[in-house]
């Protein structure tokens, strides 16, 4: 019986040490107004890969000075609970520190 508790115990430790080790981020503050085109149907959202910052418009935090950067397309059925997209923005264009969201 001592065994099988262990064993249990073990399984159960592995995944909240993998969990604990997986999150992490960079806060990222301000506001950033950008201009583009997309173009959304039943199974994508496809983004222009690059835009621009809206002329005009005030940038603040992480995105002062950002004048550009890309977004990737979104494609396939829609999916439910937290997914991760890589570099799925970029504002690199102007910033100090190019900010990527995933």
């Amino acid at each position: 019986m001592k065994l099988k508790s262990t064993v249990f115990r073990n399984m159960l430790a592995v995944p909240a040490l993998l969990l604990v080790n997986s999150l992490n981020a960079t806060p990222v503050t301000g506001m950033a107004n950008i201009a583009g085109n997309v173009s959304v149907n039943a199974i994508s959202i496809k983004f222009n890969p690059s835009f621009v910052s809206t002329t005009g418009a005030m940038e603040t935090g992480d995105f002062a000075g950002l004048t550009g950067g890309t977004i990737q397309s979104l494609t396939g059925r829609p999916i439910t609970g937290a997914t991760s997209v890589p570099g799925f923005v970029r504002f690199t264009t102007g910033v100090p520190s190019p900010v990527t969201l995933t």
